[in-house]
């Protein structure tokens, strides 16, 4: 599924020397390309949202469209937008404190669909049938530092990074991780300077625009939404 999310911007600039020449103002539209795939398979229920327009922060602008659509009557399951974010990140953190953290907290999205993939899916589900929760919020503490080699800890983070939860941890020494500082983001760059619509390019490189090639993640201090999971 590919489509555009568009807002109105004023834009301030001049009339034409034949109309005076005088200081006004116009409505535009701004637009993002959106690519969906809402299929089950390991890498699907996933989407990507152009970054670098005027429309705004990807998390945010998506966000604020799946709770209107969570609002609807019709609307056969409630949807969650979580950032996709680098695993190896973490695990970076991680070994430069010797694997010793004081704390590591999950935030997991309870889910919703068929063709749950494992044992953490399963039970997720099962607390939220038996609770109507729709995150479950879990922190690993201690003042002597939790393992984040354990298998535990480790299988939570491979859960999590495809878009399943956030991650947040403190080490010993108070340095921290938040996940999203680290979202991911894919470069398409043969997108740029084709003199084609935007929407068929993306159509004809979806592989690459659902980051299915090259991922990096992105830095702290630039954009910090990228591909997403529902």
């Amino acid at each position: 599924m590919i489509g555009v999310i568009e807002r109105q911007y004023p834009i301030q600039h001049y009339e034409a020397p034949e109309d005076g020449g005088k200081p006004t103002s116009s409505d535009i539209w701004q637009g993002a390309v959106v690519t969906i795939d809402p299929e089950h398979h390991d890498d699907g229920q996933k989407l990507a949202f152009e970054r670098g327009t005027k429309v705004g922060q990807p998390l945010a602008v998506l966000s604020s469209l799946v709770g209107a659509i969570n609002t609807l009557p019709e609307a056969p399951y409630i949807i969650t937008v979580k950032a996709i974010w680098d695993e190896q990140s973490f695990q970076t953190f991680a070994r430069r404190h010797g694997n010793l953290l004081r704390s590591i907290t999950f935030d997991f999205v309870v889910p919703n669909m068929f063709d749950l993939s494992g044992k953490l899916d399963e039970k997720l589900k099962q607390v939220g049938e038996d609770t109507g929760a729709q995150h479950v919020k879990l922190t690993l503490e201690s003042p002597d530092g939790v393992k984040a080699d354990a298998p535990e800890v480790q299988s939570g983070v491979a859960y999590g990074a495809k878009g399943q939860a956030t991650l947040t941890a403190t080490a010993m020494d108070g340095d921290r991780y938040t996940s999203t500082d680290k979202v991911r983001t894919t470069r398409v760059s043969s997108l740029i300077g084709q003199g084609m619509a935007l929407v068929a390019l993306v159509r004809d490189k979806l592989d690459e625009v659902l980051g299915r090639n090259d991922v990096i993640p992105i830095a702290p201090d630039r954009d910090r939404d990228g591909a997403s999971r529902n």
